[in-house]
């Protein structure tokens, strides 16, 4: 039979009766002649993720999803399902691998009580469990992680097709975020009058932007003639570092424009604003957000509402309301 690696191996099959031994071997001169190829190794399901992560995932991807990715196929992919053959992978498998992990208690399984100085519920003598399981969102991720994975071994011929979407998983449901009132905003720009970082709490007020988006802007990014800030990478911290990466998505670099400004007031990084002055290191214009301060900064009314943050119409209020 042909494989993914462009080679012949023979393929030995087996069954209860030769009725069975004929079907297997039927489906498999069918997918020969549709020229679907066996797999040039018998692959497990553990030596497979680890595969998909160090030579797809890691060369592809952003390094905090490699980090999360790795996380989930450590801790609760491999453990329950790593030995297993890819090729025989069932969504039953997956189905009771689901049921599994959603009702174990996290803390019996990794110990956590038992290496506490004072049991508290687990290893305390006649003592509870504290049913401390997954959340419905972490057992969508790890789903959505082994999906993600079979799917890649689909288009790499390993195997013929993803059993992972074959099963099904509740999807969390999330409270509606309503966002700041106009009144926690005005509170929140109070308390942060005489901050370093002020600029930033206006910013995330007036736009919206993600966290990672506003640690990211440098006054190169800022255009303060045309009214518009430009949205070119993010900063995160993976493996205990900080690094400067590429938006979350194509769309999330974006051009941000407004035909209202703030004034100088409403926002600045001067160090009147600062208690202890200039953040050091801080003064040049290509690494970082300088000591003089920004006036005029621009935010999208579109953004702003699709986000949650304080609308461009109530700018004059809040503005008015934060120097108060």
């Amino acid at each position: 039979m042909p494989t993914t690696a462009g080679t012949f191996k023979r393929v030995r099959l087996y069954g209860r009766t030769r009725e069975d031994v004929r079907r297997k071997l039927t489906k498999l001169l069918e997918q020969a002649d549709q020229g679907i190829p066996v797999a040039a190794e018998n692959w497990t399901v553990g030596k497979y993720l680890t595969y998909w992560l160090e030579d797809v995932v890691l060369p592809e991807r952003r390094p905090r999803t490699y980090q999360g990715y790795e996380s989930v196929v450590r801790l609760y992919v491999i453990p329950e399902l790593g030995n297993k053959q890819l090729a025989k992978l069932t969504a039953r498998d997956v189905r009771v691998f689901i049921t599994r992990i959603r009702a174990q208690c996290l803390c019996c399984k990794h110990r956590v009580d038992a290496g506490r100085d004072v049991p508290q519920c687990c290893a305390r003598p006649g003592g509870q469990c504290c049913e401390s399981r997954l959340s419905a969102c972490m057992v969508q991720s790890i789903h959505a992680v082994l999906r993600n994975a079979l799917e890649s071994a689909v288009r790499e011929e390993v195997v013929p097709r993803n059993v992972a979407k074959l099963v099904r998983v509740t999807a969390p449901k999330y409270a509606v975020n309503r966002g700041l009132s106009l009144a926690q905003a005005r509170r929140v720009l109070r308390a942060a009058k005489t901050e370093r970082l002020y600029a930033l709490y206006v910013l995330a007020l007036c736009l919206g932007l993600r966290r990672g988006e506003l640690l990211g802007l440098r006054w190169e990014d800022i255009d303060l003639d045309a009214g518009a800030l430009e949205v070119v990478q993010t900063l995160q911290r993976v493996g205990g570092a900080l690094r400067f990466v590429r938006p979350k998505t194509a769309d999330s670099a974006r051009t941000i424009r407004s035909r209202r400004c703030a004034s100088t007031r409403f926002v600045s990084t001067g160090a009147s604003n600062s208690p202890s002055g200039p953040m050091p290191g801080r003064t040049g214009k290509r690494t970082g957000l300088s000591s003089r301060p920004v006036s005029a900064l621009a935010w999208s009314p579109t953004t702003s509402a699709e986000a949650g943050a304080v609308s461009a119409s109530q700018l004059g209020s809040l503005a008015q309301g934060s120097t108060t």
